[in-house]
């Protein structure tokens, strides 16, 4: 019997054993289900709330923080993923700086952390001394709430990377992303930023985990890792202490995004889903193509509602000039990116240049120049 099937069976859920691995939930995942994932899995209200107490049990809540959640009013138990950001030395920036430079850099601080959990709809819980808690999943879910989180951590961490003391000195900044059920209640009154919440496990693991970090990293726990693990890349730190927490837990570091393979390159070819009825399409695509040979420049806008094939239309056209001298320059959108300038050229020069996640602001530097030609102008200042 599987890991998850005997958890279940020890719950008397044994039943669901079959449903839970044909959909690829594991122990892992357990944490982040939510009562309507169970409830589009087709389990009874019963079996929804028994399994939802048990695993506030499995993360350390114990049933009395889903007893507690029924008896606090509009408190509920919700799977969150909560972010703890702080600076990475806050003792020794309070010796170095006199009382309004800290505030200074406390403000500065602050003001990227509000911005960045705003950009991915997180809630901003505590402000408390030099760290920042907050929400995602509350008081608005998504069904990405997890990437949502590392997406916001990650910009906070790269605005950290430029930010400077006002003697000049570097500010770094640690995150801790963590994933799982929370008892969370309503906002306590107008104009306060915090929740009437039983906290339990979760926004102490992640506060570990920040602790546990580097200057200028994001520490992720299992679950969070596990959620996101297609959409970042992960360096693995094994198992280790964090503090109020009796048993060490296993640790990621959280690098960057993956880099996209590419939307036609993830969509089935034009022959393998028998492309039909978009003759006239295909010929406009092929004469402008010859046009273009011939010195004639085009530009082809292909719209439609989704699912008509336009990914598809391309894909035909590039299997057409498999056998032809050519090139392909492909830059993506994503929703998440739109306030980001012209973050499809970013990601694509990200990929040509062969950067990675963790290459230094050096590194990063040469192996663009030495992708486009430019000289170490580039890199430093203008060239004249």
């Amino acid at each position: 019997m599987s890991e998850i099937g005997a958890w279940l069976d020890r719950h008397g859920l044994g039943q669901h054993a079959a449903l839970f691995a044909a959909q690829d939930i594991d122990l892992a995942v357990l944490p982040a289900l939510t009562d309507r994932d169970l409830k589009e899995l087709g389990l009874s209200l019963g079996h929804r709330r028994r399994l939802l107490t048990a695993i506030a049990a499995l993360t350390g809540h114990g049933t009395g923080a889903a007893d507690r959640a029924g008896d606090a009013g509009n408190n509920e138990c919700r799977p969150l993923t909560v972010l703890y950001c702080d600076f990475a030395d806050s003792a020794e920036l309070r010796d170095r700086l006199d009382a309004d430079a800290r505030r200074l850099a406390m403000r500065t601080f602050q003001d990227i952390c509000a911005g960045a959990v705003a950009r991915f709809q997180g809630l901003i819980a505590t402000i408390e001394g030099d760290g920042v808690l907050a929400w995602f999943g509350y008081p608005r879910s998504h069904d990405d709430d997890a990437e949502r989180a590392v997406h916001a951590a990650l910009r906070i961490v790269g605005a950290a990377e430029r930010l400077k003391a006002p003697d000049g000195s570097p500010l770094g900044v640690r995150v801790g992303v963590a994933t799982g059920p929370v008892v969370v209640g309503d906002l306590l009154g107008p104009g306060e930023g915090r929740l009437r919440s039983d906290l339990g496990e979760i926004p102490v693991l992640a506060t570990g985990l920040q602790a546990f970090g580097e200057p200028n990293s994001i520490s992720i726990s299992a679950a969070t890792h596990a959620i996101t693990g297609n959409s970042f890349e992960y360096r693995d730190l094994g198992s280790h202490a964090i503090a109020g927490l009796q048993e060490p837990v296993p640790v990621w570091r959280a690098l960057g995004e993956k880099l996209p393979a590419g939307a036609i390159e993830a969509t089935p070819n034009a022959q393998s889903t028998g492309l039909i009825g978009r003759e006239a399409e295909t010929t406009i695509l092929l004469e402008c193509w010859e046009d273009a040979r011939r010195g004639v420049g085009q530009a082809v806008l292909i719209q439609g509602e989704a699912g008509i094939g336009k990914s598809q239309l391309a894909a035909m056209l590039i299997q057409r000039l498999q056998s032809e001298p050519h090139g392909i320059i492909r830059f993506q959108c994503s929703p998440r990116h739109i306030h980001s300038e012209l973050h499809p050229v970013i990601d694509y020069l990200r990929q040509a240049s062969g950067v990675a996640p963790d290459d230094s602001t050096e590194i990063r530097a040469g192996k663009l120049v030495e992708m486009t030609g430019i000289n170490e102008g580039f890199a430093g200042s203008r060239p004249a």
